[in-house]
C-alpha cells in the first residue's frame, strides 16, 4: 500500500484529453461471515488513446490485485475479507483511481449476510418457522435444534426464550429437549395421559 501511495505521489502525469469509463457506478456486495470473495471490475479509457493508471482502496479488507493498469480496457481484481466482521456489519468504501486521464473514485458497499437455516419448508428464519417444521418432520428439526447456528433465529421478541433453549440443551435427551422447549414456548401442547380407573385393588399377592 505504502509503495503505491509514494508512486502516486512521485508520478508525474501529464493528463490528455479523455476520461474513463467503469463497467458499474458502484460495487454493492453480500459476504458472509469469515469469508473471503475475489471479484473484479472493469476500466475503459478513451478509445485510441494509451490510458495508464494506478488503483488503491480505502479500507485494509479492501485489498486490489490489480493495483495499476495501462491500456484502453482492463480488469481490475480485488478481495474482501469479511473475518473479525459480524452478520449485519455495512463496510463502505473507495476504489482511488489516479490516471493519466484524470482521477476517480469507484464507491463499494459490502453487506455481511445474515445466514439462513435451510430445511425442507424454506428458510428458518424465526421460531414459529422452526415450530412447524417440527410438526412435519420432527428429525429434521431436531438436528436443527442441536445445530450451532439455532441461536440465530432468536430474534425480536423471541430472545427471551435464549436462556432456556441453553438449559434445555444441556440435558442428554436431545429429543426430550426440543419437546419441552416447544411446550415451553406454547408451540406444543403437552402429552396428557388420562385413565378412567383411579384404583385397583389386587388381593391374595405373593410377589
Amino acid at each position: 500500500m505504502n509503495q503505491i501511495i509514494d508512486r502516486l505521489l512521485n508520478e508525474d502525469f501529464d493528463y490528455e484529453r479523455g476520461s474513463l469509463d467503469f463497467s458499474c457506478s458502484r460495487l454493492e456486495l453480500v459476504i458472509e461471515k469469515d469469508e473471503i470473495i475475489e471479484d473484479s471490475f472493469t476500466v475503459y479509457g478513451f478509445p485510441n488513446k494509451l490510458t495508464k493508471g494506478y488503483v488503491t482502496t480505502s479500507d485494509m479488507r479492501m485489498e486490489c490485485l490489480t493495483p495499476e493498469f495501462a491500456g484502453s480496457e482492463e480488469q481490475i481484481q480485488y478481495r474482501f475479507y469479511s473475518e473479525g466482521l459480524e452478520e449485519g456489519d455495512v463496510v463502505k468504501g473507495e476504489f482511488f483511481v489516479i490516471s493519466n486521464q484524470g482521477e476517480y473514485y469507484l464507491p463499494y458497499v459490502v453487506t455481511v449476510a445474515h445466514r439462513v437455516l435451510n430445511s425442507s419448508l424454506g428458510g428458518i428464519k424465526n421460531l414459529f418457522h422452526f415450530a412447524n417444521l417440527a410438526q412435519n418432520s420432527w428429525n429434521e428439526a431436531l438436528k436443527i435444534f442441536v445445530s450451532p447456528d439455532f441461536t440465530k433465529i432468536f430474534v425480536n421478541h423471541d430472545r427471551q426464550y435464549l436462556p432456556l433453549y441453553e438449559g434445555l440443551l444441556e440435558n442428554t435427551d436431545k429429543n426430550y429437549a426440543m419437546e419441552e422447549f416447544l411446550i415451553a414456548i406454547r408451540k406444543k401442547s403437552p402429552v396428557l395421559i388420562d385413565v378412567e380407573k383411579k384404583k385397583e385393588i389386587y388381593l391374595e399377592i405373593d410377589e
